[in-house]
Order: C-alpha cells, then structure tokens, then sequence
C-alpha cells in the first residue's frame, strides 16, 4: 500500500492484503502452478518468432501482469485483449512520462500536475483511463460475488469490507482503498517484476556458460 499514510489505517489493510494475498498462494509454492501455467503462454509467443530476433518486453510484462491478475482478480487475459494491451500500454507510460519529464517538478511544485498540456495532462488521462479500467473489475465482483466461494483479492476484500460495516461504521475497508491496493498490485508488481526478469534474460544471452 505504497502511497497510503502510516499510521493504523495502513497497518490495518496491508495486514488484511498480505494474509490475503498468502492465503491465494503468494510466497508460497502453491503459486508455482500458476507460474508454470502462464509460462505456457509465454513459450509458445516466443516460438512464434521461429529464428528471428525479438524484443520480449511485451510478453513478459502480460505474463507477469496475468500472474498478478489472477491473484487480484480470479482470471488471466489473452494477450491478444486489446483492453489489456492499453491498460499495460498506458501502465507502461504513465512510469516512463513520471521518470523521464518534466512531471517530476510536481514532487516540488504539486499544482504542476494540473497543468492543461504536454504530458501533465497525458498523465493525466492516463491515470483516469487505468482508474475506469480498474473501477470496473471491481464493479463486476461485486455484481458476481459468490459469498460462499470467494475467489480473488477482490472477493475477500468485499466480504471483509460487508463484515467490518456491521461491526464498525468507521471502518477504513472501503471500495476506495480496494481501488487503491489494486492499483498498486497491478502498476508497481507489473513493472518491477517484469524488469528484474527481462535484466535476466539479458544477462543469461550475455552469459551462455551460466545459462
């Protein structure tokens, strides 16, 4: 829970997201299968190219993305989705715009960010696209919950969040804090995992003894 506030709001659902997230199988082996599952898909997008050189940053970013969807969301998305190639797109630049821009003046100057033009509002269209993506995940399990049979992050944050309002009306568990744990699963597990594995594969074509 990345930009949340310390305090014990944050202790509270990042205690709840890290059992959660054990309980479907994270740091443990029963996450492997999975694994080897998407890397299926993985193999045979790589075969595709036969002998040709290939640049493989948008396989590996799906691959890694589908690990965290299944997780957070109970289902995979073909490469070939184009709602799902935007959404990685638009993941993918949103960092490369906050790294590689003028954007970063808004850590000093946060009215920055409101600027009408140039890639403060690309950015901004941007984090409104990811929001209306990831909103609507959320509105769908909510339509589709099945109390009996949770099947995802989502689904047990739901049923945490309808346990907690009769308890608690002051209850930090909400739909807004979900958004915002699945934005953070989603945007900073997908690039920073893919990017430790694509560092490797450079490293095994540069290394074929270790390989």
């Amino acid at each position: 829970v990345v930009f949340a506030h310390y305090g014990p709001v944050w202790r509270q659902q990042r205690k709840f997201s890290h059992s959660t997230l054990r309980h479907f199988g994270l740091g443990k082996l029963s996450l492997e299968p999975k694994i080897i599952e998407e890397f299926k898909y993985v193999k045979a997008e790589m075969q595709k190219h036969g002998e040709d050189p290939f640049c493989p940053f948008s396989i590996i970013s799906n691959a890694v993305s589908n690990i965290i969807c299944s997780l957070c969301f109970g289902q995979r998305f073909d490469y070939t989705n184009s709602e799902f190639k935007k959404m990685l797109n638009f993941m993918s630049r949103g960092l490369e715009i906050c790294l590689n821009s003028q954007v970063l003046l808004v850590n000093i100057c946060p009215w920055l960010y409101y600027l009408p033009f140039g890639p403060f509002k690309e950015l901004r269209q941007i984090e409104k696209d990811i929001t209306s993506f990831l909103k609507k995940i959320i509105k769908d399990h909510q339509e589709s919950l099945d109390r009996e049979n949770p099947q995802d992050f989502i689904d047990m944050y739901l049923l945490h969040m309808e346990e907690e309002r009769k308890n608690n009306s002051n209850s930090s568990f909400d739909e807004e804090y979900l958004f915002y744990i699945i934005g953070d699963l989603f945007i900073a597990g997908t690039d920073t995992t893919t990017n430790s594995l694509l560092w490797c594969l450079l490293y095994m074509s540069l290394n074929p003894e270790v390989q």
